[in-house]
């Protein structure tokens, strides 16, 4: 089963502010195809309508649904699910054209699946920190800078 993401298929509509954002290649028109389609992990477009299907999949298993607890609950079986909702390969496993391999989800890459709830979101927190080769960002953008987790705040 094949599905064609487009912005027209955005569960909410698109602010203005997500189409400016030059993260939301999706709010662009850019379409992609998952299903049997193997995707490029290295493709921002690829990811952004993997997370999208990802969410969408969770949201209708409901709260206490199976897929949904098992993500929560199991890293690796979140990163599997996903990679098979996006087309993904995983580093390490045969790929369907060897000549012309596609960029993998690598081994040591980590899922996490937390509720949106500051209680669960809390006791992780990622930075990814501005390159030390350059000029210190100014002016500085926290959320450039922190990742994730800390939506509630």
């Amino acid at each position: 089963m094949n599905k064609t993401l487009k912005s027209k298929n955005m569960p909410r509509k698109v602010t203005k502010k997500d189409s400016a954002s030059k993260n939301n290649d999706l709010a662009h028109g850019a379409d992609l195809v998952l299903g049997r389609t193997k995707n490029s992990w290295d493709s921002k477009v690829a990811r952004q309508a993997a997370i999208l299907t990802f969410c969408l999949e969770l949201h209708k298993d409901g709260a206490q649904g199976a897929k949904r607890t098992a993500c929560k609950d199991n890293e690796q079986f979140a990163k599997n699910f996903f990679a098979s909702i996006g087309g993904f390969y995983h580093e390490g496993e045969e790929q369907e054209d060897p000549q012309h391999p596609l960029p993998f989800i690598p081994t040591n890459t980590v899922f996490r699946v937390f509720e949106n709830r500051k209680d669960e979101t809390d006791w992780l927190v990622t930075i990814v920190l501005p390159a030390a080769d350059q000029a210190f960002p100014d002016p500085f953008v926290p959320n450039n800078f922190w990742r994730c987790t800390w939506v509630p705040y």
